[in-house]
């Protein structure tokens, strides 16, 4: 659900917020990774493990949510392009492993 920003009263009260927000987040940035170096089966080649207009429309997708969550876009996509690319190498080296290559 779309929340307003919290209007914390200390540090302290932000920083268990984030820790909270983390316990949800890392999870589901693991489950994402698990799914994208799955991925590398379906792909024809190693090169084939990157394609540019599916990059471009995730981030697309992403800056429509940050706008939607009154989030600054241009960090949501510097998070996101940053964790494709890493992503990207792992499902790369799975893709060599699964194929063999």
């Amino acid at each position: 659900s779309k929340q307003s920003p919290r209007n914390f009263k200390t540090l302290a009260e932000v920083r268990r917020e984030i820790d909270r927000l983390e316990d949800v987040i890392v999870p589901l940035i693991c489950q994402r990774y698990h799914a994208v170096t799955q991925a590398a089966q379906f792909k024809p080649s190693v090169k084939g493990v990157v394609v540019k207009s599916r990059v471009e429309e995730i981030v697309s997708r992403v800056r429509r949510m940050a706008k939607s969550f009154s989030a600054n876009p241009d960090a949501i996509e510097t998070v996101y392009r940053s964790m494709i690319n890493v992503y990207t190498k792992d499902e790369q080296r799975n893709w060599r492993k699964i194929h063999k290559r």
